[in-house]
């Protein structure tokens, strides 16, 4: 069974969301801003960088299960155990947030994501 990705990494927003790290505290220097204006400006744009790309998670599927990769490891998941897949009023460039609800042992989990601009993964993994 081969596994396929069901969320994209969302490589040029980060990129972006980076430059945006950088340059807005830079250009509130240099205009003349308060002083605490640049740190709030850090803290504004760091939190939604993490917010927007770090919250989400990797996602993978086959026949039978959800693989959801996380920094501390792999989580595999029955397709049977997944009782909602909804999309979240969040988007970055018209790209929407996704959300999973499982239940693994009685507990209910959620995974984030965000799928290609295309949709055919998310199509294929909602009709399962």
């Amino acid at each position: 069974m081969e596994r396929k990705l069901l969320s994209h990494d969302m490589t040029f927003s980060r990129i972006i969301s980076a430059v945006l790290l950088i340059l807005v505290p830079l250009l509130l220097i240099k205009a003349s801003a308060p002083w605490w204006a640049p740190i709030i400006a850090v803290a504004i744009v760091g939190q939604m960088t993490v917010f927007i790309f770090y919250l989400p998670d990797t996602i993978e599927f086959d026949d039978n299960n959800m693989y959801i990769i996380r920094s501390n490891g792999e989580v595999s998941v029955d397709l049977r155990d997944i009782y909602k897949v909804k999309m979240v009023a969040f988007a970055v460039n018209r790209r929407y947030m996704w959300k999973i609800k499982y239940r693994v042992d009685g507990i209910e989990k959620t995974a984030r994501f965000y799928p290609d601009s295309d949709r055919l993964m998310l199509d294929a993994f909602i009709a399962r």
